[in-house]
């Protein structure tokens, strides 16, 4: 991809371009600034899964999410006395909530107009897998959600796990899976998970089902033709622009921390209470005015433009 970009630039006969790639497309922006550096100016990394990251352990995917839901957990305790009376182990909640559903899985009768029914359970990897995709909209009701499991009672599930759109033949999704597969596997080269590693995986944290799917790649075709550098920080000077979102489980600023090491020039910017793309006037000001200066700091006073949701104090009676 980014030597179909190069292409690209040469036949529009650009001198250098900027450069923005969303979410795995950062890590193909970073692959262009590793192997053309001086066709690129400045580059904005939104929601950023980098590419020399793209074969980190599964289950660090997990643990590195599951810390996500800790850190929300984490500002109900400081900022609402009630939420601390209501989860007064706010640090165990999670796990606590997950050996409750897995003791007792959460089971549903669905059915569709023909009359086809199926009986459907969620344990506790089934609530994680659920939050890691449900977190932006879900973070404010998360501590009394938990709080309800904790007590036995399971009347928000429905909502939570989206009962009520349940499906039973799908349409295939709007969502190039072959595509991302490719892109993440063929990049990994010869540092794919083998098959081996992958079910040891499975088998030590079954929650990772649910989550970004890199542990495929020991399924996936053959190893790419990359260079083995590839998988190196890329190291440059460039200035670039990573944008997180606070409520985002999978591209936190954890990753802009990593890059930063042999990217001296990326600032990154968290904006609250968003996820996954996060949208709001703050971003496009943001991006315009580091495109108009890239090596000057960015003013990132509008990053918490969105408020956060008040929280959610309802515990079980």
């Amino acid at each position: 991809m980014a030597r179909d970009v190069e292409e690209i630039r040469q036949l529009l006969g650009y001198d250098v371009i900027d450069a923005f790639g969303s979410s795995t497309g950062s890590g193909t922006v970073l692959s262009f600034i590793q192997y053309h550096p001086d066709s690129i100016r400045a580059a904005i990394l939104g929601w950023p899964w980098f590419n020399h990251l793209r074969n980190r352990p599964p289950v660090d995917e997990f643990y590195t999410a599951k810390q996500t839901f800790t850190d929300t957990l984490s500002l109900c305790a400081s900022e609402d006395e009630a939420c601390r009376e209501m989860l007064p182990n706010w640090m165990l909640a999670l796990d606590s909530a997950r050996r409750t559903l897995d003791g007792r899985p959460y089971v549903v009768d669905v059915g569709d107009d023909a009359g086809n029914g199926e009986t459907l359970y969620f344990d506790g990897a089934a609530f994680l897998d659920t939050l890691y995709l449900m977190l932006p909209a879900v973070y404010a009701e998360l501590p009394s959600i938990l709080a309800d499991i904790e007590a036995g009672d399971y009347a928000r599930l429905e909502e939570f796990f989206l009962i009520e759109h349940y499906d039973p033949e799908p349409e295939a999704p709007n969502y190039a899976l072959g595509y991302f597969l490719a892109h993440v596997c063929n990049d990994m080269g010869t540092n794919r998970p083998t098959r081996e590693d992958s079910i040891a995986a499975v088998q030590t944290e079954p929650a990772i089902l649910g989550f970004e799917p890199p542990w495929v790649c020991g399924w996936w075709g053959e190893d790419g033709a990359v260079p083995a550098e590839h998988n190196d920080p890329p190291v440059s000077d460039t200035p670039a622009l990573a944008i997180h979102g606070q409520m985002d489980p999978c591209c936190g600023t954890r990753w802009s921390e990593h890059v930063r090491k042999t990217m001296p020039n990326l600032q990154y910017v968290e904006f609250q209470g968003l996820g996954h793309n996060p949208v709001n006037e703050c971003r496009s000001t943001m991006i315009n005015a580091f495109l108009d200066s890239p090596n000057e700091p960015v003013d990132d006073s509008c990053r918490n433009e969105v408020e956060l949701e008040p929280w959610v104090i309802e515990p079980a009676q």
